[in-house]
């Protein structure tokens, strides 16, 4: 699944991960990435990622909508 281009607003390492705080047309989204990700707040990059490894939750109610 392609999301295109989005911003990186905060960028979280964890250790053995890296949570990217994005945002795409004005919606957020976390992503987790390698631990010694080169993104940096500001930067701009293309985020793609398997369907299978995708929820999705409802913004109103954060239920879980779906999974794919």
């Amino acid at each position: 699944m392609d999301l295109g281009r989005v911003k990186c607003l905060l960028s979280k390492n964890f250790g053995d991960v890296t949570y990217l705080y994005l945002e795409k047309d004005g919606e957020p989204l976390v992503a987790e990435t390698e631990r010694h990700s080169e993104i940096k707040v500001g930067d701009t990059v293309k985020v793609g990622f398997p369907a299978g490894r995708c929820q999705l939750f409802d913004s109103q109610t954060a239920f879980n909508n779906r999974s794919y």
